[in-house]
């Protein structure tokens, strides 16, 4: 957090953009534990996080495969009525097949489709649609994907 102490020594304004870049930029090199505070300091100024926040949070959470924290940002994005993307549900899938728990990312997929969200080329693509197999190994295709 010594670039949120820069920020505020300089006083610079965090706005929706800066504070979701950071946020982005912390999920990506597996620093959950800042990018989790810097939600809280976004939402202390008044700036409120969307869909695309909260998916960079739970895609974090998932490539580390703490996938208690990505449900927990997933049920927190729901409970403020921030409707999931097929890219938040993708990055919960692929951190369930990871971590080899096929049936939650089962779950998850028809919890996606029962709110009307279709899957996507990557999801598709993972997942092995067309592939003409029935026994496919899924967590084994998640690992090869990601």
């Amino acid at each position: 957090m010594e670039l949120m102490r820069y920020m505020i020594g300089e006083e610079l304004v965090l706005d929706k953009v800066l504070c979701t870049s950071i946020i982005a930029c912390y999920c990506r090199r597996s620093n959950m534990k800042a990018a989790l505070e810097m939600l809280r300091v976004m939402e202390r100024s008044g700036v409120l996080p969307d869909a695309f926040v909260y998916t960079c949070l739970i895609d974090g959470y998932s490539k580390v495969l703490a996938m208690d924290g990505a449900r927990w940002m997933m049920e927190e994005m729901v409970e403020r009525n921030i409707k999931p993307t097929v890219v938040t549900y993708t990055a919960l899938i692929i951190g369930y097949l990871k971590t080899g728990d096929e049936k939650e990312a089962e779950m998850m997929y028809n919890s996606m489709l029962q709110a009307g969200i279709a899957p996507d080329g990557k999801l598709s693509c993972i997942l092995g649609f067309g592939n003409g197999r029935s026994d496919y190994d899924y967590s084994q295709k998640a690992k090869d994907v990601t």
